[in-house]
């Protein structure tokens, strides 16, 4: 019997490390319950169809504009755009995680496996994930198309090859980014800033293009002629969309090859320098050592400063656990200048002081609600997580140290929201205590289910940090948990006899979120710690 290439057998171990962390592997590295997993893939199939519905919607409105003026190619110039810029956005985070911090690295390194091997399997698996995303924008790109025009079978084939050779393109600058960010980092003192920082222009390009989308669209349909004569002059992108309006058979085969070449040359690059990359730790800080008087730390501060390095350390864990934060002094900051338009834009909806309050609790804690950090807090101790079991602590000192980080963090950020909302927004006087404290009751809430999602979902076995974080069903329990807390309420304010009564509602809100936080202490404190004293 043939034995399977190495290749082949990475890249069904990093399959079955991905599959592991969607479903949800628990103590024992075992898979959850197969109607656990179902219910999980139809969430995401749920997921993606919103955000494929959501560019079906973009490209219905450049669909007919551009093809009555004869833009056809402009159409697909721009889908390609679109679809690079997606897949780009969402793997760049991944891609130095996946290919140079995985914590098998040195592990497969001391085996006889060649470095390509390991290298190929890993940006496999990140090629079918862009593949996936470009999916997600080229099919409602071509059925919007189909519904204004017709393709002809030689565009039609066009475009499926370019739809596949897309996500080697955006691989290729990922990767290359990714390689340039190791590389500095790993000559940094702290390679954890230098990786936060570059993430969040990322993210901050990101969120401009989103929350700039209409503008965008408008701008393309109204101004598509002068767009076209500068997309035009850049051969490729003209290329690229001509080879499937045209269709233009040499336009598409210089296409290929713009968007492969580059993979193949990152890839033997990388390959040759993987090693050197993924093995330094040139930014480790040379601690010469002084005779200094010892000091007591108090357990609690020792635990709770154990789980404040371990989240700095992290850039994976910092950005996509703790980006809420950001969010709410962005909030509080986005009131403070532009107060007026936010006034105007209430009193135009009729709300009344008391809606106005209960509202702005809602807000406040819907963006509290993306604060993560408890639900893969557990997970993250991985295999290592002996280490901190063998210390004369007990596990419910361990637990109330990552409640703690997340509440120290967050509280002060939903606090200062909640005082600008009643300083901005003209709030009641009798409704302020309420407005500050149910979203400071929702940080704790919220903060204990995430533990309890991350207790009864952990995962030890991970290969990198990207899994649990960002993957992990724990992370998505503990969105979910705190999503409803907010959402549920907000709807049942819709009733007209408790929109009515919106200033009682506010209170009883506040005391069940109260309520709420006592009972999942008690549980995190009892049935959580003996959880947790499992694990390992």
């Amino acid at each position: 019997m043939k034995r399977p290439s190495i290749f082949w057998t990475l890249l069904k171990v990093r399959i079955r490390a991905s599959f592991d962390s969607f479903s949800g592997a628990n103590r024992g590295g075992k898979v959850k319950k197969k109607d656990k997993t179902l219910l999980f893939a139809l969430l995401m199939v749920y997921v993606y169809g919103v955000f494929a519905m959501m560019f079906a919607g973009y490209f219905g409105q450049l669909a007919g504009p551009l093809h009555e003026a004869g833009l056809d190619w402009l159409y697909f110039t721009l889908f390609g755009m679109t679809s690079f810029f997606i897949m780009f956005i969402c793997s760049v985070f991944a891609t130095k995680t996946q290919l140079y911090d995985a914590t098998d690295n040195e592990l497969l390194l001391s085996m006889p496996v060649p470095p390509g091997a390991i290298l190929a399997s890993r940006m496999t698996m990140l090629l079918i994930t862009n593949f996936l995303f470009d999916l997600m924008v080229g099919i409602p790109a071509l059925i919007k198309w189909d519904h204004a025009a017709a393709l002809s079978g030689a565009g039609l084939a066009a475009f499926w090859l370019l739809l596949l050779a897309l996500p080697f393109f955006s691989l290729a600058v990922a990767s290359l980014l990714g390689w340039i960010i190791a590389l500095f980092s790993n000559r940094a003192r702290n390679k954890s800033l230098i990786t936060v920082l570059v993430s969040v222009v990322f993210l901050g390009v990101y969120f401009l293009f989103v929350t700039r989308a209409n503008v965008y669209i408008q701008r393309l349909v109204t101004e598509k002629d002068a767009i076209a004569a500068t997309l035009g002059k850049n051969m490729p992108l003209y290329w690229f969309g001509n080879a499937v309006a045209g269709p233009n058979l040499p336009q598409l085969v210089l296409t290929l090859l713009v968007l492969l070449v580059p993979f193949v040359l990152v890839y033997v690059v990388l390959s040759q320098t993987f090693i050197s990359v993924a093995t330094k730790n040139r930014g480790a800080a040379k601690v010469k050592y002084r005779a200094r008087e010892m000091h007591e730390t108090p357990v609690e501060k020792a635990l709770l400063r154990r789980e404040t390095k371990r989240l700095l350390a992290s850039p994976v864990y910092l950005l996509n656990a703790g980006l809420g934060v950001g969010f709410l002094y962005a909030g509080a900051v986005f009131l403070l200048v532009d107060r007026q338009k936010v006034v105007s834009a209430l009193a135009s909806m009729g709300l009344d002081g008391n809606v106005t309050a209960l509202y702005a609790v809602f807000a406040t804690c819907l963006i509290a609600a993306m604060v993560l950090f408890t639900a893969p807090s557990v997970s993250l101790e991985g295999k290592t997580i002996w280490i901190v079991k063998s210390l004369p602590l007990t596990s419910r000192q361990i637990l109330a140290a990552k409640l703690r980080l997340h509440r120290r963090a967050t509280l002060p950020a939903a606090a200062v929201l909640a005082l600008v909302c009643a300083y901005t927004l003209g709030i009641p006087a009798a409704l302020i205590p309420p407005l500050v404290l149910a979203p400071c009751a929702f940080v704790y809430l919220s903060s204990a289910l995430g533990l309890i999602a991350g207790l009864r979902h952990a995962n030890l076995e991970w290969i990198n940090e990207t899994q649990v974080v960002k993957q992990g069903l724990a992370v998505l329990l503990a969105m979910l948990y705190a999503a409803l807390l907010v959402i549920a309420p907000f709807l049942l304010s819709m009733i007209p006899v408790l929109r009515a009564n919106a200033g009682a509602f506010l209170y009883v809100y506040t005391l069940a979120l109260l309520l709420g936080t006592y009972f999942a202490e008690r549980w995190i404190m009892s049935s959580g710690a003996a959880l947790f004293e499992e694990l390992g």
